[in-house]
């Protein structure tokens, strides 16, 4: 398999569906369901077995109010996610290309005057993932 798609039911992984599928490249998306990019243990082995030479990352936490209340989840998917993404395919030698929204999640204030709880989830990604 030439590319995995994580997050494959969101927008923007359907968008590089149709642009693959019209250039006849071999590709696979997994929605959250069938693909949990939190947990490591699964995404090593996925990407163990399949190999992809590109995994593009669509996967996001991205119910905004909801993170406030539920920052765990938000994290688990916004920073580790990605991280485990990361590992996998430095194992295996695949690009990894992680997209996340033009919205400044991290400089979104709530009305305490804090940073939302999502925006520190991706902010966090960012952080990790840049290293």
């Amino acid at each position: 398999m030439e590319i995995l798609i994580t997050g494959g039911k969101g927008q923007l992984a359907r968008a590089f569906q149709k642009f693959f599928a019209q250039k006849g490249l071999s590709y696979q998306a997994f929605s959250h369901r069938e693909f949990d990019i939190s947990d490591l243990k699964a995404v090593l082995s996925a990407v163990r077995t399949l190999r992809p030479r590109v995994i593009i990352n669509c996967a996001a936490y991205n119910l905004v109010d909801k993170a406030e209340e539920d920052f765990q989840e938000a994290f688990r998917v916004n920073t580790l996610g990605p991280y485990n993404l990361r590992l996998a395919a430095s194992e295996v030698g695949a690009f990894l290309i992680h997209f996340s929204t033009d919205y400044l999640h991290w400089l979104r204030l709530n009305l305490t005057g804090r940073p939302s709880q999502r925006g520190w989830s991706r902010l966090e990604s960012s952080t990790q993932n840049s290293k």
